[in-house]
């Protein structure tokens, strides 16, 4: 016999070792793993039912107010034409309402009309005028006696097959005989904004069936009084521009399409004496579909109530068949291989943690991408249509569509800006800014800059104030990144301080460092928010920004710029007594 130098104990019996207990307590922790895993599952398959609701609705909401905002569009186009050259015969109107193609570009909307105001004096007038125009069963209808009817004059029909007789009837109804009619309408005068009234029974001649509808009203002004008060926008009413929707039918106009596994149902009025507008799917009382969400969405005056249903296979088979299969799966391979699974397990997450690393820089290039491809290109061909139409390579242009086109070029403009911006903040991040320096004036740079910004300087009423050695100050550096630094800081001085104020630039140069202070009289800067000055999107609240919009990356932008350069950016501010910011860049002569 072998002897290993250990001596066997007569009162003890020698027991093998065991690999039960450790490859139990493997299987133990890997079953508590799948436990919490399946609890994972089964909360991915509730997380995902919720964002394909979530998502839906988002869509369901944007594009009843998108579609809205289209029909809207269109009462004030007719607005435009009352308030531009009036509609002098019955043939202009049908010709414009033709024009704008709403029954094929955006369908459900019933027609196009124009609804005027006239006190009980003028009425007989009014009925006799329109009856000698060729229409001689015109009529103001409902007969009634009140001070100021509302009847409809004119009217182009959307419907299909087209049904003149209808047209014709339609004309001379009393608006202000139905109350939620005259509600919108009183409303609309109001506000001054288009507005839809509660659910009612549309126009339809006696042999017709009666259909349920609202209808949205956007009011018109004489031009020969104030609109700036409710009050004074009441006094100066004249009529509406007004369009019908059949309930069910606009919304089934506007989606056009099923929703796979989803459906809804648009509510008016409170939770007792609500009505259905619309019903998206005939299933949508079946009860495999589960109310899912509700959400209550303001359309132009009206408070709509949207109940959205899901079957619970709106979340793919491979996400509601997980949970068990991570249970079976789980339990067979954590008996039979315990510890290569545990090891499997710590591969996996290694594997995970450089998969999302790797996720982690292609989103640093798809927001490179992003910025300059998807949002940058669109805004640019913009600039340039607006720019044709604005000079007039469309047609000739009035006053009032150059103010307009100009305001959406100025728009325009500023978001390319904001684009630009953040695609240099995105390049600076990630690493990727490089400068392309070449010899340059300083001082020729900053009067170039105040040159290019002067005009809207002078517009606030202030005076900028360049001071500047003798001598030349030169550099080596990039012409366009330190244009963005002079142009970003004299700008905030401006947009910061009040109206005749002076803004002063210094330039000088010691111990081989350029200094340029930008010193403004403006409101300044609280000690509190010093720290968030130079951070990214964020802006500081003070009694002027409320009137200036910006993206809050313009001070980060630039001093990420100056530290480029091997410079920096430092400030000093006092509240209400203004604020110097200084660039501090060194002298390269090569």
């Amino acid at each position: 016999m072998f002897n290993f130098g250990f001596k066997k104990r007569d009162n003890l019996q020698a027991t093998p070792f065991s690999p039960f207990l450790p490859a139990f307590l493997v299987f133990l922790a890997l079953m508590v793993i799948i436990g919490m895993s399946w609890r994972t599952a089964k909360a991915d398959i509730n997380n995902q039912f919720n964002n394909s609701v979530n998502q839906n609705a988002v869509f369901v909401e944007s594009t009843i107010r998108q579609r809205f905002g289209v029909y809207e569009n269109s009462l004030r186009a007719a607005n435009g034409l009352f308030m531009t050259s009036g509609v002098s015969t019955r043939s202009n109107w049908e010709k414009f309402v033709n024009s704008l193609q709403l029954s094929d570009r955006y369908p459900g909307i019933q027609a196009l009309g124009y609804v005027t105001l006239v006190p009980k004096e003028s009425k007989t007038a009014l009925e006799e005028s329109v009856r000698s125009e060729g229409i001689p069963s015109f009529t103001v209808f409902p007969v009634a006696d009140r001070l100021t009817y509302a009847p409809l004059l004119y009217l182009v029909s959307f419907a299909k097959p087209e049904n003149p007789e209808r047209t014709i009837a339609a004309l001379g109804f009393d608006m202000y005989s139905d109350p939620s009619r005259t509600e919108a309408m009183i409303t609309s005068a109001k506000t001054g904004k288009a507005v839809l009234s509660d659910e009612s029974e549309l126009i339809r001649l006696k042999t017709e069936k009666k259909e349920k509808g609202f209808l949205m009203f956007f009011p018109h002004y004489t031009d020969s009084m104030p609109i700036n008060t409710p009050a004074q926008r009441q006094a100066a009413i004249v009529g509406y521009i007004y369009a019908p929707f059949r309930s069910n039918g606009v919304f089934a106009a506007i989606f056009n399409t099923n929703f796979e596994s989803f459906a809804f149902a648009v509510y008016q009025g409170e939770q007792n004496k609500r009505s259905q507008l619309y019903k998206s799917s005939s299933n949508y009382n079946n009860p495999e579909y589960v109310e899912a969400k509700q959400s209550d969405v303001m359309i132009y005056g009206q408070k709509w109530n949207i109940i959205y249903k899901a079957k619970s296979d709106i979340v793919p088979e491979s996400v509601r068949s997980r949970p068990s299969a991570v249970f079976y799966a789980g339990t067979v391979f954590s008996f039979a291989l315990a510890v290569i699974i545990y090891l499997l397990i710590q591969r996996r997450t290694r594997s995970l943690y450089y998969s999302e690393q790797r996720k982690l820089e292609e989103a640093k290039d798809d927001l490179l991408s992003l910025a300059s491809h998807q949002l940058r290109t669109p805004a640019t061909a913009v600039k340039q249509y607006v720019s044709m139409v604005k000079d007039g390579f469309a047609g000739e242009v009035d006053d009032e569509q150059h103010r307009l086109l100009q305001m959406a070029y100025d728009s325009n403009e500023r978001q390319l800006t904001i684009v630009d911006d953040l695609l240099y903040v995105a390049r600076i991040d990630a690493g990727k800014a490089t400068l392309r320096k070449e010899k340059l004036n300083i001082a020729e740079l900053i009067q170039s800059v105040i040159n290019d910004q002067l005009l809207v300087i002078k517009g606030r009423k202030q005076t900028v104030k360049f001071r500047k050695p003798r001598v030349p100050v030169m550099t080596v550096g990039d012409p366009q990144y330190l244009r963005m630094i002079f142009e970003n800081l004299l700008s905030n001085a401006s947009k910061y301080s009040f109206e005749k104020t002076i803004i002063n630039i210094n330039l000088k140069e010691l111990n081989d460092k350029i200094f340029i202070d930008f010193v403004d009289n403006g409101v300044g800067i609280a000690v509190k928010d010093y720290p968030s000055v130079f951070f990214k999107f964020s802006r500081i609240q003070n009694e002027l920004t409320r009137q200036i919009s910006g993206s809050g990356i313009g001070l980060y932008l630039a001093k990420q710029l100056a530290i480029l350069h091997g410079g920096d950016i430092t400030f000093v501010s006092e509240p209400k007594k203004g604020t110097t910011f200084t660039v501090q860049i060194p002298v390269q002569k090569k």
